[in-house]
């Protein structure tokens, strides 16, 4: 997946919080839940944030732009929350590795949720546990496991 982000001028370091707001363009296969990850905030504060009136089940399409409220982290290769994939020219949507292996805490590849899943089935699909999965999706994306969202597999799962 490829992520656009647009700091402001003279912008912040990545991996540092940003003390103004930042703006984000909606990529194919990116759901809320991964996004308030990539920027180190809850699916509530975002969503609060953008007012958006069907809250976690607000449509979002590849080229809208979002606002990230004040406080979130700068994403990039500096953060020790990196997805593996925010500076990447990857075309998303499939769920191959990402090419990088970026240790324990590092992404394999990704995953969207398709119906008739749950963490559980997802974990023993990439043969690592629940608490594996959810450790790789902080922000809240597994509290509202929803088709359609992306999942970061970690890289001691496998993906074929």
């Amino acid at each position: 997946t490829t992520t656009t982000t647009t700091v402001p001028a003279g912008g912040d370091p990545e991996g540092t919080r940003s003390p103004t707001e930042q703006t984000y363009e909606i990529q194919g296969g990116d759901s809320l839940g991964k996004i308030a990850a990539l920027y180190d905030i809850t699916l509530e504060q975002l969503i609060n944030y953008n007012q958006f009136p069907d809250g976690a089940n607000q449509l979002i399409l590849p080229g809208d732009t979002i606002r990230i409220p004040p406080d979130a982290l700068v994403p990039g290769t500096a953060t020790d929350t990196d997805t593996g994939t925010d500076t990447g020219t990857d075309s998303g949507g499939d769920d191959g590795d990402d090419g990088g292996d970026d240790g324990d805490a590092g992404v394999g590849c990704t995953h969207t949720i398709v119906e008739g899943e749950n963490p559980s089935k997802v974990a023993n699909q990439y043969d690592i546990t629940t608490e594996e999965l959810f450790a790789a999706n902080p922000g809240g994306v597994m509290d509202n496991f929803l088709i359609g969202d992306t999942l970061n597999i970690p890289a001691n799962g496998t993906c074929d």
